[in-house]
Parts: structure tokens; C-alpha cells; sequence
């Protein structure tokens, strides 16, 4: 990664050749990754659970608890950040310039996240560079719509800084459109690792004698 400047004597000429450059350079989103995810606690769950006389539990709550040790049950994050690596490919003989990205990340065609990612980068000649950058999922997104989305895409905008005069610079910018595979597997194996943690805490906090056992038998 190398910090560019340029001065206040850039000609038109110059300004003109560095967009044409940026325009023709390739996009790809490279990966996605789940950085981090927390999860709500299980209120209405573990409220209910403590509605029982465990002593002599109804009949009726059997089948529910049988449905947790298998986790047949649903939970939603509270936080949720992926990890994207976009792909830069600069096809050109010269030198191209990247100072930000700008865009809009979505899940099929809902969007999840808006990311305004600060680079200055300078990428070689006929070679590929990789920025990776952090998206932070909005609040009110359920995880349901995380499972079951095909697509992770990125639709924004990358920006070069011309220095005109030194306080005032000039942003151009060129528009990008990449996806990728939403990453299901990532995802759905740490939300049953969080749902094992979830049925142990309840085992703990909540159940004994007989009715442990449904929770033993995996």
C-alpha cells in the first residue's frame, strides 16, 4: 500500500488519464467472512422454562424439550460484522490510484450495511491488489434472512483524489458492482455451536433428575 499525492500542477491531461485508468480496471469480491457475531439470549425460551414445576413437569412439555436437545430452535444476533476482500485487478501499463471506497453491501436484494472505507492505494501495473474492509450488518436484520440469502453483493463506488490546488481537491469516482456466495456454512456451524451453549446453560440453570437425561442422549 503506498500513499500518492499529487501536486497542484497536475495537468487536465494527467486527470483525464487517471480516471480513464480507474475505469478500466477489474472488480472482484474475493471473499466474504464471517469477523464477529453475537447472539441475543434466549429471553422468551428460558422464561418459559422457568414457568415449570420441574418437580412434576406437564406432560405437554416433554415434546418442547425434546425439540431443544435436538436444537429445533431459533436465534437471532445481536451483532454481526463480515469481513469482505475486494479484489482490485489493474489491467492498464500505468500505475492506478485508489483513495476510498464507498458502497452499499445487500443480501439478495435487501440491504444490510453501508461501509465508507478509506484506502490510498497505488496498484502496479497489469497486477491484482486486495483491499479488505469491515461491514457491520444493520440492526433490525434477522438472521432468517442471513440463512436463506444466496448472494452477498457490493454495489458502490471507488474514488481517486485530484489535487487541483492543494485545499481544494477534486474526488472522482467509478461505480462497482461484485457478489459473492452468501458464506451459509460459516454460519450456520457457529449458530449451532452457539445453540450447544445455549441448551448447556439451560440444563445447568434450569433442569435435573430425569429430565436432564433428554438433553444427555445425543
Amino acid at each position: 500500500v503506498s500513499l500518492v499525492v499529487f501536486s497542484g500542477c497536475s495537468s487536465l491531461k494527467d486527470q483525464a488519464k487517471s480516471r480513464e485508468l480507474l475505469a478500466k480496471c477489474e472488480y472482484t469480491l474475493e471473499d466474504v467472512a464471517v469477523e464477529n457475531i453475537s447472539f441475543t439470549q434466549v429471553i422468551e425460551l428460558i422464561e418459559t422454562a422457568k414457568e415449570v414445576d420441574w418437580k412434576d413437569p406437564d406432560p405437554e412439555i416433554l415434546p418442547l424439550l425434546n425439540e431443544i436437545r435436538k436444537l429445533n430452535f431459533e436465534l437471532d444476533f445481536q451483532e454481526l460484522d463480515f469481513q469482505a476482500a475486494i479484489g482490485i485487478y489493474n489491467p492498464n501499463d500505468h500505475e492506478v490510484v485508489v483513495d476510498s471506497l464507498y458502497f452499499d453491501a445487500f443480501l439478495d436484494e435487501s440491504k444490510i450495511a453501508r461501509v465508507h472505507h478509506n484506502t490510498s492505494m497505488l496498484i502496479s501495473p497489469n497486477s491484482n491488489s486486495v483491499i479488505e474492509t469491515t461491514m457491520t450488518v444493520a440492526k433490525g436484520i434477522k438472521l432468517k434472512k442471513v440463512r436463506k440469502a444466496e448472494e452477498i453483493q457490493l454495489r458502490g463506488k471507488v474514488w481517486l483524489k485530484i489535487e487541483l490546488l492543494k485545499d481544494y481537491p477534486v474526488t472522482l469516482p467509478m461505480k462497482f458492482d461484485v457478489s459473492r456466495p452468501v458464506p451459509r456454512e460459516e454460519i450456520n456451524a457457529l449458530i449451532d455451536e452457539q445453540k450447544r451453549i445455549v441448551v448447556a446453560k439451560i440444563v445447568k440453570e434450569l433442569l435435573s433428575g430425569g429430565i436432564r437425561n433428554l438433553f444427555d442422549q445425543r
